[in-house]
């Protein structure tokens, strides 16, 4: 049970979020519950089974891995259904935001789950006869990955500001991105800067690539808002820090 504590911990933000959701369905949204009644009963599903792997005893078993991938997969699909069925309605983009941290966190509990993560497995033997796991080669290779992905990424954020602003015959949902796109450009330099920090042999730990895997999922929430087509971008430097969280060895460990 303990090589399983991330998945379960992954599960239960899942979980977290979801009842957010669910007090903004129940409050604000309480109203809409006759004309919506399909949707509350489709997003009641994946809700029922977040519940049932965010218990300890569901690891024990030999189907956490496919419930974890059907509730995955009813979230993104709950998601989409949402979106496509209220694209113009400002508040609805808003709630789907919480859907990125959810497929995310899904995400990352299956690829830290021990008893399936063959891939996490193949990937630390490559590390281990390939590179020099003392020096920490792989997790630092993979970082780089990650941060040579963002920069060009902070230059295209910077001349879409730059050329919007300066053009003064703009849509008002164009005006509206150029409001809000300081605080996804925020978000996305603040997990740069630690993307950096990470990147270095001398300063790369556990706690750092963590923080930065936590920014860049606040940045794809902030992003998704405004460019659905970030989060992307997103998933794939999480996915990147996650494979170098998992290969990462504590220079504790290596001295023994």
């Amino acid at each position: 049970m303990e090589k399983n504590i991330l998945p379960l911990m992954f599960s239960r933000i899942a979980l977290a979020i979801t009842l957010f959701i669910w007090f903004v369905f129940l409050t604000v949204g309480l109203i809409f519950l006759y004309y919506l009644i399909f949707l509350f009963i489709l997003f009641l599903i994946p809700t029922i089974l977040n519940i049932k792997i965010s218990y300890k005893k569901h690891y024990e078993d030999n189907n956490s891995l496919p419930l974890i991938l059907i509730t995955l997969f009813l979230y993104i699909s709950f998601g989409a259904i949402l979106i496509s069925l209220f694209p113009d309605y400002y508040y609805i983009r808003i709630l789907c935001v919480f859907f990125v941290p959810q497929t995310i966190f899904l995400i990352l509990a299956c690829l830290s789950l021990k008893k399936y993560n063959k891939m996490a497995n193949i990937v630390k033997r490559i590390n281990e006869s390939s590179f020099k796991l003392k020096n920490n080669t792989l997790p630092l290779f993979l970082t780089r990955i990650s941060l040579g992905i963002t920069l060009p990424y902070i230059g295209w954020l910077v001349t879409i500001f730059e050329s919007s602003s300066l053009n003064s015959g703009v849509e008002n949902w164009m005006d509206m991105v150029i409001e809000y796109l300081p605080f996804h450009l925020a978000a996305v330099v603040t997990a740069t800067v630690f993307n950096i920090f990470i990147s270095l042999k001398q300063i790369i730990n556990e706690p750092r690539i963590m923080t930065t895997i936590t920014i860049y999922v606040i940045s794809g929430m902030l992003g998704e808002l405004f460019f659905p087509s970030t989060v992307i971008i997103a998933i794939i430097q999480v996915m990147l820090l996650v494979f170098a969280l998992s290969t990462f060895k504590n220079n504790n460990n290596n001295n023994n």
